[in-house]
């Protein structure tokens, strides 16, 4: 059972309904250009720029939400295994 609301459901009936997956595919699209051999400094600088705002834009969005205490937590904590499982295995 979904916990989205309807007039959220129908928000994503117009428009993408994987929007993880389209940012994703965007995000997997810039860091295979800026890590391109071919590509030039110039625009592998711009486009690291880019990249910098829409985090900068994500942190700003996202330091206004609510908090859902032990649930946030518990996602940070799955991300720091993460990284460090990741780092381990390199």
């Amino acid at each position: 059972m979904s916990l989205r609301p309807n007039w959220l459901k129908k928000i994503d009936q117009r428009y993408s309904t994987d929007h993880n997956k389209d940012i994703q595919q965007w995000l997997n699209l810039v860091v295979s250009e800026i890590n391109n051999p071919y590509a030039s400094q110039e625009t592998c600088f711009q486009i690291k720029r880019e990249l910098f705002e829409f985090m900068c834009l994500l942190e700003d969005l996202y330091e206004d939400l609510p908090t859902f205490g032990k649930q946030e937590v518990e996602w940070e904590k799955q991300r720091l295994y993460n990284k460090l499982k990741k780092r381990n295995n390199k």
